[in-house]
């Protein structure tokens, strides 16, 4: 009985312990944003005009998000080809819409993470998932999808302490001109970095984004 005891008193404890060692796991190393990553499916060719107007607008993420990757797309159109900001969507030649799907870790150390792999332990898993959000970050609205969870599943954990995380988008970018009809193209793409946070996985995909619209606008 005493035995028993024990056990259930171990067990109770060794949650707890394996969740702290996630945690300073997952805080343990610097990010070193940028180290790789690339487009998996990119945008087909829309040549733009020089001095044609340009509207973007971006959806599913949090209103921070959407404002910034906008203003970035536009900001690159203008810089390298020479469009301008259209006040709104009515006075624009050429109209982009990017919606997010989604943001999320999709490989740690070169190994791909199965997001629809169960786990046997789902309560186990959704209290180590919470663990490691320091890896996942904030995810909010559409910016939610399957993943992190399915970390553990593969054998791959927080400790870790050196491996490079592979930060993936998927989106769907639809581009057209006023008057046009058109639909939306799927389009993914990524970053990698040793330790690579949220912050720093955005902004490495945000910008490869832009650079994907401006090569798409670009006159072949």
């Amino acid at each position: 009985m005493q035995e028993a005891c024990a056990h259930k008193g171990l067990g109770a404890l060794l949650v707890p312990l394996v969740i702290f060692c996630l945690l300073v796991a997952g805080c343990a190393g610097k990010t070193a944003p940028g180290e790789g990553g690339g487009t998996i499916q990119g945008l087909s060719p829309y040549p733009a005009s020089q001095n044609e107007s340009v509207y973007v607008t971006v959806s599913g993420g949090t209103r921070d998000f959407n404002d910034d990757l906008s203003s970035l797309v536009v900001a690159s159109l203008q810089s390298d080809l020479g469009l301008y900001p259209a006040d709104s969507a009515r006075d624009a030649d050429i109209l982009i819409d990017v919606a997010v799907r989604d943001i999320y870790v999709a490989a740690i150390g070169g190994k791909k993470i199965n997001g629809g792999r169960a786990l046997a332990n789902t309560a186990m898993a959704t209290t180590l998932g919470l663990a490691i959000g320091s890896i996942a970050g904030d995810r909010e609205g559409a910016l939610v999808g399957a993943g992190i969870g399915a970390v553990v599943g593969l054998g791959v954990t927080a400790m870790d302490a050196d491996s490079s995380y592979t930060w993936q988008l998927d989106a769907d970018v639809t581009m057209r001109r006023r008057g046009e009809k058109a639909s939306p193209q799927p389009y993914s793409t990524t970053a990698s970095g040793t330790n690579m946070e949220r912050q720093d996985a955005e902004f490495a995909l945000k910008n490869q984004l832009s650079v994907d619209v401006v090569n798409s606008l670009r006159a072949h």
